[in-house]
């Protein structure tokens, strides 16, 4: 005989949080198992607000761990009863204050100044430890190469990569797979795209290229698509859309705005190009961190050349770290004002330097997605930015604890003696090598841009 049967099961849990009074917040819990193990949500209710001011009572002096010293001043005598002592209340020391669980806005603490340059010291003598060692991500297993060469700049979307490998067997287990160098500490992941094999007597050799982890938004491991975007969306609601159904995500450090319906199309772009697409249309760049698979949209200028005086450099580089230093001088026309307008639903600003005439024009900058003021405002900025002459500095230093990779948009100090000048870094390598003789030698070699008077 078949029948049914219903259960119900109720359990109550209260917790106690400590920046609230224990009696204001309670966690209920309530499940039922019935035959369809329908389950109920769970509640959490949090009285929130500022906490009423409160008795706090604290001792004056908190007794220390430690050796205690116990003097008799009677005779002992024979008794099997226990021994009671009593010890003196130091006092305590009660105030009246607000409850100090939680943190209050309108509290004054001191503030963290986060704009603190690196700054490796100056030594006489540095003692190198170089490494160098490569793992496939996929299941960790280790890789022996030879060299290795990474290449980025603030015009590339991922980073080109060459490698060289100890052996054809390293050669094989690479094809196609992705790749975590580690150079000094520091981590780079390559994306192997295309291998290649040299056969000499005695001197073969299996060198392969690639890109940084973000080319597997491009082609070819992901498909060109087509976009309209049907309602009005913020330029990083439309970023946030092309990296949908990938493990991607895309953070900001651009000013945010709106674009109404139909503003922003493309047709047979893959993510990244169309990612792409977007930074350049405002004067940004992609900054991405393959170990979080995370993809940033910052200005190309995060420091204006004509603003650099005034500016924490992220890095002071000093001359006893300088391998080699070369400069060049990169003349460009000077202006002080742009035209920029968008289209059909655009706006159309008049972007000028501060302080100058406005009277050199540069070249009018017409794009569909200037449909905002602030949009207009960060691509006149980047447009200015570029404009006049520059001082154009290669530098070859090494990779170490105190100094860690420059990347591109990064503000440098680069000091000689007591005097520093500032400079924003365009483009960097980062190299290492392997002799016969299992010698390491680590570099990087980057070039930094800055606004010559």
């Amino acid at each position: 005989k078949q029948f049914k049967k219903q259960v119900s099961v109720i359990d109550s849990i209260s917790k106690q949080i400590a920046w609230k009074k224990p009696q204001n917040i309670t966690r209920r819990l309530a499940i039922n198992w019935r035959v369809d193990a329908e389950v109920l949500p769970d509640y959490l209710r949090i009285n929130y607000g500022f906490e009423p001011y409160e008795i706090v009572c604290r001792w004056a002096q908190k007794p220390k761990d430690g050796l205690v010293i116990i003097e008799f001043d009677s005779t002992p005598t024979q008794t099997n009863s226990p021994l009671n002592m009593m010890l003196n209340d130091n006092g305590k020391v009660c105030e009246l204050v607000r409850n100090e669980w939680f943190l209050r806005a309108h509290d004054e603490y001191p503030v963290i100044d986060k704009n603190i340059p690196i700054q490796p010291q100056i030594q006489s003598s540095y003692i190198m430890s170089p490494s160098l060692t490569c793992i496939r991500v996929r299941d960790n297993l280790e890789i022996l190469i030879s060299s290795f060469s990474y290449q980025v700049s603030r015009s590339q979307f991922a980073a080109s990569s060459s490698i060289k490998f100890s052996s054809k067997i390293d050669y094989e287990r690479s094809r196609n797979e992705l790749l975590k160098i580690t150079m000094n500490g520091y981590e780079f992941f390559v994306l192997i795209e295309a291998g290649s094999k040299s056969l000499a007597f005695n001197a073969n050799s299996y060198t392969a290229s690639g890109k940084s982890r973000i080319a597997e938004l491009a082609a070819p491991h992901a498909r060109a698509t087509n976009y309209t975007n049907e309602n009005s969306r913020t330029f990083m609601g439309l970023a946030a859309d092309i990296l949908q159904n990938t493990s991607w995500t895309v953070l900001s450090e651009i000013i945010d705005y709106v674009l109404p319906p139909l503003a922003f199309s493309y047709q047979e772009l893959t993510p990244v190009e169309a990612l792409k697409y977007l930074a350049d249309s405002i004067g940004a760049m992609l900054i991405t961190d393959d170990e979080n698979q995370t993809v940033t949209f910052t200005p190309v200028w995060p420091v204006m050349p004509w603003a650099t005086d005034d500016a924490t450099p992220d890095v002071v580089i000093n001359e006893s770290l300088i391998l080699s230093h070369n400069t060049t001088d990169i003349i460009s026309p000077l202006h002080n004002v742009v035209l920029v307008r968008g289209e059909q639903s655009g706006v159309q600003c008049k972007v000028k330097l501060n302080n100058t005439l406005a009277d050199k024009f540069a070249p009018d900058v017409t794009n569909p997605l200037i449909t905002d003021q602030q949009a207009a405002r960060q691509r006149g900025s980047f447009v200015l930015a570029n404009a006049g002459n520059k001082e154009q500095n290669d530098i070859r230093t090494k990779i170490m604890p105190a100094l860690p990779p420059i990347k591109p948009g990064m503000l440098l100090g680069i000091q000689y003696s007591d005097s520093v000048y500032k400079a924003t870094c365009d483009s960097a390598t980062y190299s290492a090598s392997i002799d016969t003789q299992g010698r390491i030698t680590v570099n990087q070699n980057f070039t930094v841009l800055k606004r010559s008077v």
